[in-house]
């Protein structure tokens, strides 16, 4: 921002009149916030730039691209935008399921680490919180290397107590009275 610039990412490639149209809308949310908070930025030439980069090469991993295309731009590592692997790529999906897909709370049928469909699938259900996953390491790795046979299974969420079906009662609960 200091340079005042505006890097924009498309995962399908950027085209000039697009980044056009980001540069006339910043200009003109500037001139909003001025008006309205009556502040004055200093004056700056801000153009919008990219940085060459990997293109999708599916139809499905755009959101992956554009966290990833993030993380590398924040944490200064530009040069490896140029090289994006299928393994970053599939790093990237399982952080997401780790981090997001984790506390949605309305996918009854669905693995709550990976977020696909239990469907016919062998799994196994928490033994607090009742949510199924895939009885596979990547969705239960950590569960696995210290389960034996007589033990129950118990998701990471409910091991640190983070409220289990009380919880996800009152927020259903909570959404009903307040919809």
């Amino acid at each position: 921002m200091k340079e005042g610039k505006i890097f924009f990412y498309n995962p399908c490639g950027e085209r000039p009149t697009e980044m056009k149209k980001i540069e006339r809308r910043w200009m003109k949310y500037i001139e909003d916030v001025e008006v309205a908070c009556g502040v004055q930025f200093p004056l700056r030439n801000w153009s919008v730039t990219n940085i060459a980069h990997t293109r999708q090469r599916d139809s499905f991993n755009c959101g992956i691209y554009c966290l990833i295309f993030a993380e590398k731009h924040l944490t200064n590592k530009l040069s490896d935008l140029q090289s994006i692997t299928d393994n970053e790529l599939q790093e990237m999906r399982r952080s997401v399921a780790e981090h997001i897909m984790l506390y949605e709370v309305y996918l009854t049928e669905c693995c709550l680490k990976c977020g696909g469909q239990i469907g016919n699938d062998e799994f196994v259900t928490c033994k607090t919180c009742r949510r199924p996953f895939h009885f596979l390491s990547f969705c239960i790795e950590e569960d696995l290397k210290t389960l034996n046979d007589s033990d129950e299974f118990e998701c990471r969420l409910c091991k640190i107590d983070w409220g289990g079906p009380q919880k996800i009662k009152f927020v259903l609960f909570f959404k009903e009275t307040h919809a």
